[in-house]
């Protein structure tokens, strides 16, 4: 895309497959072709597992897995035609354990992680990078606006306290560099590979 591409915006219910569908499309004929998807979208869904309402808890995966792997399936294969492209999609470090209050949004964070695993495997050798990020809790209100069934409110401050800017920051290293998968946050890497080493034995509180 060109330098102005973020002077321009196209705002669209992402989980509304055929307007996703008009946005991309709108932005390629005036941007030119994609080479590069950034999806960093979620829905908060918080609360104790038995208690989150089915329609909140079909919201999560709305968000986080089926409108992500829209987008990706109307882009890549145009970035395979042209040789070339990269996926970035920011998750979640309860993609990777679980964390209390957060089985819907950490269980659709973690259907999109196996999915896009395997969409690697398959465009291996086509040109077309697939970029995962896992950050921890990042201060931007998010919390603040989901829902908490079963609970007093959001939960507290956990991890490393990272800001946008620091997901934004690790997202472009991240698309330049030669790795494809990064957990962002000094406490969230540590507890990772501390569940590698005893695994079950750490659950976030």
């Amino acid at each position: 895309m060109s330098p102005t591409s973020a002077d321009r915006s196209w705002p669209c219910d992402v989980t509304d497959d055929p307007a996703l569908g008009r946005v991309l499309a709108e932005a390629a004929a005036a941007l030119g072709p994609v080479d590069a998807l950034v999806w960093c979208a979620g829905t908060p869904v918080m609360g104790r597992t038995l208690e989150v309402p089915m329609p909140a808890a079909r919201e999560a995966f709305a968000t986080s897995f089926w409108a992500m792997q829209s987008a990706v399936r109307a882009l890549v294969p145009g970035m395979i035609t042209r040789g070339g492209g990269a996926i970035l999609v920011v998750l979640s470090i309860a993609a990777l354990r679980a964390v209390p209050h957060e089985a819907y949004y950490g269980a659709a964070k973690a259907a999109a992680t196996r999915w896009l695993e395997c969409l690697a495997h398959e465009v291996q050798g086509q040109g077309v990078a697939v970029k995962m990020l896992f950050p921890g809790f990042v201060d931007t209100g998010f919390l603040e606006r989901g829902g908490f069934w079963g609970m007093g409110g959001p939960p507290r401050v956990r991890g490393s306290g990272l800001s946008a800017e620091d997901v934004a920051r690790a997202a472009c290293d991240l698309l330049e560099g030669p790795a494809s998968r990064r957990v962002l946050g000094w406490r969230e890497r540590g507890i990772v590979l501390a569940d590698r080493a005893l695994p079950g034995c750490t659950i976030a509180s």
